[in-house]
């Protein structure tokens, strides 16, 4: 069926058809790794593998954890789905995120705050705390 070979070929599909079900119609959703959008059917942000990553940029212009914090929740974002083997290959092949130790320490700032939604495999959906 199409549905199995999709969840085959590309790792985010099962996520993306999970996330159509389940997350709220209005729900948006912050991609960190994954730059393929097709078959979800909210409202994502995300930066292409040729783009500066909005989430590093974010950090890099917040002059503090607050102020990053704030970004986010400007951008109307209710989740973050990360897909940690993308980020991996995207840093090799691009310097996707090339993250300082204090842009480390924030992002996991800001992860402590996530609560865990659903994971599959290398694929984590959190819903990002309210502001």
């Amino acid at each position: 069926s199409a549905g199995k070979y999709l969840t085959a070929m590309l790792p985010y599909y099962e996520m993306a058809i999970w996330m159509n079900a389940n997350l709220p119609s209005g729900a948006q959703v912050l991609f960190l790794g994954e730059t393929r959008v097709l078959y979800v059917e909210r409202v994502v942000h995300f930066s292409s593998a040729y783009d500066y990553t909005d989430i590093v940029r974010w950090m890099r212009e917040s002059p503090d954890d607050d102020a990053f914090r704030e970004r986010i929740a400007g951008t109307g974002a209710d989740y973050l789905l990360i897909n940690a083997s993308e980020v991996g290959r995207l840093n090799k092949t691009y310097r996707y995120m090339d993250l300082s130790p204090p842009e480390t320490a924030a992002l996991n700032g800001l992860l402590a705050e996530c609560t865990p939604v659903r994971s599959r495999g290398d694929i984590h959906l959190f819903q990002l705390p309210g502001p």
